[in-house]
């Protein structure tokens, strides 16, 4: 049971950091005109696992920048709900419905708005 507890808390704590990282004013910071910023780590994406990564390079001693092409912080990672990706689980079987690695990959790309798949604008 003590599992449960927290798993349920790191979703729900996740999900209020990303609520409070997406009001934060940091948000808002304009595109830099000249990248000559050199760092030890360069995380690019703000979902769970860059961020994890992030904090784990950061309790290493290393000087971390995160970086995020969407608007808010977090990626797929925020808008999923805390939900895990099975293709081709059991549930997915028993309900008939057809997936496959392939959609999986283009939904997670138009979801992140990668500009080389037709019909998504690019960023």
């Amino acid at each position: 049971m003590t599992n449960q507890i927290s798993r349920r808390s790191l979703i729900g704590g996740s999900i209020a950091a990303g609520a409070a990282l997406m009001a934060s004013p940091v948000m808002a910071t304009k595109v830099p005109q000249k990248w000559d910023e050199t760092v030890d780590v360069l995380v690019v994406g703000s979902g769970f696992a860059g961020l994890a990564a992030a904090i784990e390079a950061k309790k290493a001693g290393c000087n971390v920048v995160v970086l995020e092409k969407m608007p808010a912080a977090g990626g797929n990672s925020i808008i999923n709900g805390g939900i895990l990706t099975a293709t081709g689980c059991p549930q997915q079987k028993m309900h008939k419905i057809e997936d496959s690695v392939d959609l999986l990959e283009k939904d997670i790309l138009v979801a992140g708005l990668y500009p080389e798949l037709p019909g998504v604008p690019s960023t």
